[in-house]
């Protein structure tokens, strides 16, 4: 009997995937079998959910945008210091870390893309 996989968890797992790729790879290592190899799982994991490559980018999109909100709503819930809010603020736009790096320029790098596209 096959297991239950939350989709919204695997679209995460498989978003999170791609952000690594391009921040390791660049915008044109990106594809569909780099992320299922990124998985260590086959094509089928990923096309069973994204399409294309086109929408699993939207996706992330999507993705970022809604972890943004939330992060932001969290930072705007937890105090009513002006100052301790700007530090929090600060600390959530700035990379502190590897993997924060990491995460930034893989973001920087699909905001450029897109605007590229739009432009």
């Amino acid at each position: 009997m096959p297991r239950a996989v939350d989709v919204d968890d695997r679209r995460q797992e498989i978003a999170s995937a791609a952000l690594r790729l391009i921040a390791t790879k660049g915008f044109r290592g990106l594809t569909l079998r780099a992320v299922a190899q990124e998985l260590h799982g086959s094509l089928t994991l990923v096309t069973h959910y994204y399409s294309s490559r086109a929408a699993l980018i939207e996706d992330m999109a999507v993705q970022l945008v809604a972890q943004w909100e939330r992060d932001l709503a969290a930072i705007d819930a937890g105090t009513t210091d002006d100052w301790q809010r700007l530090w929090l603020c600060v600390e959530w736009m700035v990379p502190m870390d590897d993997q924060g790096a990491l995460e930034e320029r893989a973001r920087v790098i699909l905001a450029a893309e897109a605007m590229g596209d739009h432009h």
